[in-house]
């Protein structure tokens, strides 16, 4: 158990793959993908890989997450129901991700190491910590330090408390060879260990890794300088702030975490034996959950699937868990975020690491509309109220998506149409951006007597003489009364007909009282018929023709009978 918090707190500095430094335990990155809707599959799993999202844990192994592939493609076709059926997917892995780590071993080389027997177990411990450390994707490289006392007279450090690897290396056997064969010797001076932490990470500065794990094992109680306790903390607590630094500390041989308190480690282990110690309890980790977030970019939508992985024990094999995400989604672009949950052995908190993928896939709704308009159309207009024709139409149209249609030329249905050709033109435009037009003329023509007139005045009233004078007997019919014609009055619209006129009668005088027959009273002649003035029709409509006109009758004068 000792190992496990060991190994969790060297590792515990958050990072990220792409150099960025991170410390909490929650991590989200937001970047825009570079890739572009048409790029290949192969071209995007590379980006993908490059872009990999990961942090450290506490004990130094990664956590990763990764947006991995839609289906059935990064644009995908709108369904009839402007619709889409979406899969996607993400995987989780720890330790997974890049290279963010740098772990450095911190060993007690004091007198006590030798004395009690446990420097073949240390070297054991650090062996078997090594080949599993440089199996995780996290771990970037690897440093060693050895401490022991700083009693020499003339304060010259011991051989003992030195740099075993000045620079930060991944060489298994380099890093092996560095611990053996180191003279163990002197009392126990921990700030001296810390102190050379220091000193390496300045000398590899261009090299060291976002987060720094260190695993301190002593086995004895930190006792020089004089005020040893007071330098422990600060020497420590100057790596974790300076540094970006983790610090998990075990305690082997009779030596308690209560003896290494003074150091501020993230976690302590205990253990007689160092050898005892199972390292997946000290660098061991764990996945717990993936969640998939698809938000489109106009924010209507927005579902989130997470899944739960199957129940774990910590541990340092690779693991790796697919989750994916799967609705039914509306034409649009959308960005997807997959975030990671997880823990390391070291540290009871759980962390979470987020990949976000930005305008990641896109539904398009490219079927274009349908819009059909109605056949041309002739109407022949005969009757009154005049020649404007009303017409009602249906235009009719379809699509899988929300559309639009705009009368962008001629008259709306249930409109006078006028005389002559009126040409309707009709556009539809769905939201992708897909247009149809249709059109249609509708034709209205005028019969002859659909014409517009100027009214023609009145014409005067001439009345003629009045009766007859009587005669002796029966006397003749006296001229009757003579009226002229009166105009005729058309119809709104309606051709002028032409009036037809009625002759002057006459009418002889009233019958006499006298035996014989008389003679008609003489009468003065009838005016002339006077014509009432008309406009004359319009040039294209036929006229109709005039009746003769009848000559009025002049009456016989008639002579009274002298006696």
């Amino acid at each position: 158990m000792v190992i496990s918090s060991l190994l969790s707190s060297l590792l515990l500095p958050t990072a990220l793959f792409l150099a960025q430094e991170a410390t909490a335990s929650s991590l989200r990155i937001n970047r825009v993908n570079p890739r572009d809707f048409a790029g290949s599959k192969a071209r995007r799993e590379a980006v993908q890989r490059d872009l990999l999202t990961s942090i450290a844990f506490p004990n130094g192994a990664g956590l990763a997450s990764d947006v991995g592939d839609v289906f059935p493609g990064m644009v995908i076709s709108a369904d009839d129901q402007c619709m889409a059926n979406v899969t996607v997917d993400a995987t989780a892995a720890s330790p997974g991700g890049g290279p963010v780590s740098t772990v450095i071993y911190v060993i007690d080389k004091s007198s006590s190491t030798e004395q009690g027997g446990l420097e073949g177990d240390i070297i054991s411990f650090f062996d078997e910590f090594t080949d599993v450390i440089l199996t995780y994707p996290s771990t970037k490289n690897v440093g060693v330090v050895t401490f022991g006392s700083d009693e020499d007279i003339n304060l010259m450090v011991p051989e003992n408390t030195a740099i075993q690897t000045p620079e930060l290396i991944r060489n298994e056997t380099e890093i092996k060879d560095s611990y053996r064969n180191v003279m163990v010797d002197g009392s126990t001076c921990c700030s001296c260990g810390f102190e050379l932490v220091a000193e390496l990470l300045d000398n590899n500065t261009d090299i060291v890794g976002s987060s720094v794990s260190l695993i301190f094992m002593g086995d004895g109680q930190c006792n020089r300088p004089a005020n040893a306790e007071a330098e422990a903390t600060r020497t420590g607590t100057e790596l974790i702030e300076n540094y970006n630094t983790s610090i998990i500390s075990v305690a082997v041989g009779q030596v308690t975490c209560a003896l290494l308190d003074p150091i501020p480690s993230t976690q302590c282990y205990e253990t007689e034996n160092p050898s005892d110690l199972p390292l997946e309890e000290i660098i061991g980790t764990k996945l717990i959950s993936g969640t998939i977030q698809v938000e489109s970019q106009d924010g209507i939508f927005d579902v989130s699937q997470e899944t739960v992985f199957p129940d774990s024990n910590f541990s340092t094999d690779l693991k790796n868990e697919t989750f994916d995400w799967n609705d039914m989604v509306m034409v649009g672009t959308y960005d997807v975020f997959a975030t990671v949950v997880g823990q390391d052995a070291s540290h009871p908190v759980e962390s979470t690491v987020t990949d976000e993928e930005l305008a990641f896939f896109q539904v398009v709704d490219d079927s274009p509309p349908t819009i059909t308009c109605p056949d041309d159309i002739e109407i022949t207009v005969d009757a009154p109220p005049g020649c404007d024709a009303p017409h009602i139409f249906t235009v009719a149209s379809h699509d899988n998506c929300p559309s639009n249609t705009v009368q962008v030329k001629g008259l709306p249905s249930g409109s006078d149409f006028p005389e002559g050709d009126t040409l309707n033109k009709f556009v539809i435009t769905d939201i992708g951006n897909n247009m149809e037009m249709c059109s249609f003329t509708v034709t209205v023509i005028c019969d002859s007597l659909c014409r517009p007139y100027t009214k023609s005045p009145k014409a005067n009233k001439t009345k003629g003489p009045g009766k007859g004078t009587k005669g002796p007997g029966k006397g003749s019919k006296g001229p009757s009364e003579t009226k002229a014609p009166k105009s005729t009055k058309m119809p709104k619209t309606i051709c002028p007909v032409v009036p037809k006129t009625k002759g002057p009668g006459t009418k002889g005088p009233g019958k006499g009282k006298g035996k014989g027959k008389g003679t008609k009273a003489p009468t003065s002649p009838p005016p002339k018929e006077t014509k009432a003035p008309t406009s004359p029709p319009p040039a294209n409509i036929m006229e109709k023709e005039e009746p003769p006109k009848k000559k009025a009758v002049k009456a016989p004068r008639i002579l009274s009978a002298r006696r």
